[in-house]
């Protein structure tokens, strides 16, 4: 007979954890999900390319608007050089043409104020000369191709205002086709209201004047 021992200790077995399976290898749950240790670690190890700054990015503005002045008043140099030169080579032969083309006689006005403009840009920290500001800029502009319409009136009949842009003379064609469009749509004395009327408001934004 068997005897049943109370001061006997029960064991049970112990159930060994199967690992599963997949593809023949086995995969426990700690390898499945990293942890935040290394996902952060991996992170920092992870470097960012440097930014390359462009060459036109790394030059600061004042230097940029002294590089304007100087192309400009080289522009300017170069197209006077040009205009009165006795030989011209083929190159500054088609320049002039070009320009007399779009501008007839302001070709000789350009030059000069590409210069001034150019000069008054690198020199705009002087204290003597007036502020070049945009309004001023602007009122430049628009003095000179007021200039360009008021010498094509002067190039010949209305009926040749083409014809005289074609021959470089009077303010071009910039000139011939503003002047034609007033002419067109206010007639002669709309034409000639209006450019006074610019020719005021051109030489006040370029002198900066205020008007009462």
């Amino acid at each position: 007979h068997l005897c049943y021992n109370a001061s006997m200790p029960i064991t049970r077995k112990k159930k060994r954890t199967s690992s599963k399976k997949t593809g023949g290898k086995s995969t426990s749950t700690s390898s499945r999900n990293p942890t935040p240790a290394r996902t952060s670690s991996r992170r920092k190890a992870t470097r960012q390319p440097p930014v390359r700054e462009s060459l036109l990015g790394s030059i600061s503005p004042e230097r940029k608007m002294d590089l304007v002045g100087i192309a400009l008043a080289l522009v300017g140099l170069l197209t006077l050089l040009s205009l009165f030169s006795v030989t011209a080579s083929s190159l500054t032969g088609s320049w002039r043409s070009m320009l007399g083309l779009a501008f007839g006689w302001g070709v000789y006005i350009l030059p000069f104020a590409l210069i001034i403009l150019g000069v008054w840009l690198v020199a705009r920290d002087v204290e003597r000369l007036p502020l070049l500001s945009l309004e001023r800029i602007i009122g430049i502009l628009l003095l000179f191709v007021s200039l360009l319409v008021i010498l094509h009136a002067f190039s010949g009949p209305a009926d040749a205002y083409m014809a005289a842009a074609q021959g470089g003379r009077g303010g071009g064609y910039l000139g011939a086709f503003i002047l034609q469009a007033l002419v067109k749509g206010l007639g002669f004395a709309g034409t000639i209201i209006i450019l006074l009327a610019w020719l005021i408001i051109a030489l006040t934004m370029t002198l900066d004047l205020s008007v009462p």
